[in-house]
């Protein structure tokens, strides 16, 4: 049984996801450890401010003072868009925490979500003293704050021991591999399957057969170069396999 609240995401192949969301307090500590390496960056930008300030006077001075509040300002406010968006949702602080932001469909964030997310950050962030976005993550079904709310994101936890292909028994071996095009089969999708294939010796008969049909139908779609009518499970392991291999 798990305490933890999940997200489950039907995506338009047909394949479930379960996604674990991330708590107040992960979020908490992520958010700490990125404002951390925030004020690491500030306070060197400022020694440097200070050393070339003291160079110079007058104008000069007060153009140099406005240049670094608006660098600092654009440091500040593209730290967690540029890494959200180049970074599969994970700043620094997320990362170390084991989260990452997506949108609620399950799709990577966008420039736009993170751009909206993280300006709305200051009304429920530093404006209101985090207590808007600490009781919204608290209200909301799925641990949004505000930010999240506008921009259709969500920030869930990263798999921790994720299956890996060693600790799967292979039923149905391959004689020579496939030259499938599986790319479009992603992370949370190749998850699945192994979990499915981790598991079916506990399933009954019936219910196995029912969900390897379902992920077969719902998967194959996503490869490319399949000519031949396989099993469900000899299609699903060479998948795996062909993930694995990458």
């Amino acid at each position: 049984m798990s305490f933890e609240d999940q997200l489950h995401i039907a995506t338009p192949e047909g394949v479930d996801l379960e996604l674990t969301l991330a708590g107040l307090g992960s979020r908490i500590a992520g958010a700490l450890l990125d404002q951390l390496v925030k004020w690491v960056v500030d306070i060197v930008l400022f020694m440097l401010y200070l050393a070339f300030a003291s160079l110079i006077s007058g104008v000069a001075r007060a153009i140099v003072a406005g240049v670094f509040v608006i660098i600092v300002f654009l440091i500040d406010f593209g730290y967690d868009v540029a890494f959200e968006v180049l970074g599969s949702g994970k700043t620094i602080g997320k990362r170390a925490v084991g989260t990452r932001v997506m949108l609620m469909s399950g799709a990577p964030v966008d420039l736009r979500s993170s751009v909206i997310r993280n300006l709305l950050r200051l009304v429920d962030g530093p404006l209101t003293g985090y207590i808007c976005g600490a009781a919204t993550v608290l209200a909301t079904t799925n641990h949004q704050r505000l930010g999240d709310l506008a921009a259709g994101t969500v920030v869930v936890r990263d798999r921790i021991g994720e299956i890996r292909a060693s600790q799967i028994d292979y039923v149905f071996a391959s004689d020579e591999p496939r030259r499938w095009d599986v790319g479009r089969v992603d992370r949370d999708v190749t998850a699945t399957l192994r979990t499915f294939l981790s598991r079916r010796d506990t399933l009954s008969p019936v219910v196995r057969a029912r969900i390897a049909r379902e992920l077969y139908e719902g998967v194959r779609p996503m490869v490319g170069g399949v000519a031949e009518d396989l099993v469900p499970e000899a299609f699903i392991e060479e998948v795996v396999r062909l993930k694995s291999s990458q």
